[in-house]
């Protein structure tokens, strides 16, 4: 399975793509501008991320803001 990731932090993508790998997903990172709206409700950021770039890339995509969390 592959994935789209949209985020420019290298580091955050080199995180999730370890942590994906181990269940047989594949990240594929898109660099998209994206406002990030400031909040300390990190899930209304997260949505607020993904709603928009889900509107620019009409395909779903996963966005991280502040760190990765797989419960």
């Amino acid at each position: 399975m592959k994935l789209l990731c949209a985020t420019g932090n290298n580091v955050k993508f080199g995180i999730g793509q370890r942590l994906l790998k181990q269940y047989g997903i594949e990240l594929e990172q898109i660099k998209l501008e994206i406002d990030e709206i400031q909040s300390e409700d990190i899930e209304k950021i997260i949505r607020d991320k993904a709603q928009k770039a889900y509107a620019l890339l009409r395909q779903p995509v996963i966005v991280s803001a502040d760190s990765w969390t797989m419960p």
